[in-house]
């Protein structure tokens, strides 16, 4: 006889990590879109940010069917760490565009850093439930509360509609392709199982299919915020916004009428960066303790990940985003694909 309880709570741990998943590709998509495609596309960098959308899709069906050989965990903690170490310039810069406008960078990136190392505390189960838990509530606060900064003249954000042309389109699709590397998260099974025991273990994980679903959904979320940047600018406002944090920014700037709707907006949006970044750690931490086992004790599977980002957010203090953020697309790439390469089965005799 089957134990439904079970595969009830083995599917409850699957789909608590696709919401996390989910979240950080959305965080991704948008951090991505505002930071490299914006720059290069002006008002089309919504369509180069779509081109993330099936992109995480295959990245999250990949990571499926690498969950049944077994990642290269180390190549993916780096990728995952990549991935959080993106997540949380883009909200440093955010934060520090409006929240913290007055404080020294470094009090805004040791306050990014700190909140998010804090939510990566709970580990991956932890932040996968939170993820879970507001699958719903922040992907609707964004909407509601973007549409509502919009402009009578919102439309006028549309045109012309590729932007600065189709080779700079391009070139912002290209650079937003990356924004699936969170998806790999996938190819871990749920730290709550290995809590459940061996049979939990042994459960069928869901279909495909259902991870698909919940990475291209959060991506396109990512994707919709960033098409609500360019509805709030024209192509020549977009032109002046000269910083990551100006540009991630969603008010009209030829009609800015934010106050408390801005001020919600921007905490909506530090939050689905924050947890995309803290589900990052917690991945990278997960694949960290698969390669060393014995790097849970003093929790020196988190403590690794959080060393790397410190010492590059701490360059990004000293030399500026721009190198961290240009090499980003790259970076993410090539470590996804070695990380994709199969494991070699070692023989018996």
């Amino acid at each position: 006889m089957q134990n439904t309880a079970l595969e009830s709570r083995v599917r409850a741990a699957y789909r608590a990590q696709a919401a996390a998943a989910a979240f950080a590709c959305g965080a991704a998509t948008f951090a991505l879109g505002s930071g490299l495609a914006v720059p290069m596309c002006l008002n089309a960098a919504y369509i180069a940010a779509v081109c993330a959308v099936p992109a995480s899709g295959l990245a999250a069906y990949a990571a499926c069917r690498l969950r049944a050989r077994g990642p290269r965990p180390l190549l993916l903690c780096m990728a995952l760490t990549a991935a959080a170490l993106l997540l949380l310039l883009a909200c440093a810069q955010l934060a520090g565009q409006l929240l913290l406008s007055r404080a020294a960078a470094l009090y805004v990136c040791a306050v990014t850093l700190g909140g998010a190392l804090l939510c990566a505390l709970c580990g991956e189960t932890g932040v996968s439930r939170l993820c879970f838990a507001l699958r719903i509530a922040a992907p609707v606060l964004l909407a509601v509360l973007g549409v509502a900064g919009l402009s009578g003249q919102w439309h006028a954000g549309l045109f012309p509609l590729l932007g600065s042309g189709l080779v700079p389109l391009g070139l912002g699709a290209c650079a937003c392709l990356p924004a699936c590397i969170p998806a790999m998260m996938l190819a871990l099974p749920p730290a709550a199982l290995a809590d459940a025991g061996e049979d939990a273990l042994a459960c069928p994980p869901p279909p495909p299919a259902f991870f698909v679903r919940r990475a291209v959904l959060g991506s396109l979320a990512g994707a919709l915020l960033t098409l609500l940047l360019t509805l709030c600018n024209a192509y020549e406002t977009l032109r002046t916004l000269d910083t990551w944090g100006s540009r991630m920014v969603i008010l009209s700037q030829a009609d800015p009428h934010g106050g408390l709707v801005q001020e919600l907006l921007t905490l909506v949006q530090l939050l689905a960066l924050t947890l995309g970044a803290s589900a990052m750690l917690a991945g990278a931490e997960q694949a960290l303790l698969r390669f060393r086992p014995s790097m849970k004790n003093a929790r020196a599977g988190l403590l690794i990940p959080a060393i790397v980002c410190t010492a590059a957010m701490t360059l990004s203090l000293v030399y500026g985003y721009g190198p961290l953020l240009a090499a980003a697309p790259a970076t993410l790439a090539i470590l996804a694909l070695l990380t994709m390469i199969p494991m070699r089965r070692t023989r018996t005799i």
